[in-house]
């Protein structure tokens, strides 16, 4: 079966610097192999500037942290 991909805006912090960014990931929790959820929009403000992203609800519970969500896409994340 063909893994099929589905394509997230999420946060990426580099120190201080936060941006988001548009990854392509599994459609399945890669924990359970259950089906992830239905990615919606979700606005916030950090420091004066409104940034939006993606969320979802798996229905497995499992939750998709934005740092692993980056990793899974091959995208280093630089803490403070």
């Amino acid at each position: 079966m063909m893994d099929e991909r589905m394509t997230v805006v999420v946060v990426k912090r580099d120190g201080w610097n936060v941006q988001t960014v548009t990854v392509n990931i599994s459609k399945v929790c890669p924990v359970c192999g259950g089906p992830r959820g239905i990615p919606t929009w979700q606005t916030f403000c950090e420091d004066g500037e409104w940034l939006s992203v993606n969320i979802w609800t798996n229905d497995c519970g499992h939750v998709d942290l934005y740092k692993d969500v980056l990793t899974e896409a091959g995208i280093e994340e630089k803490a403070l």
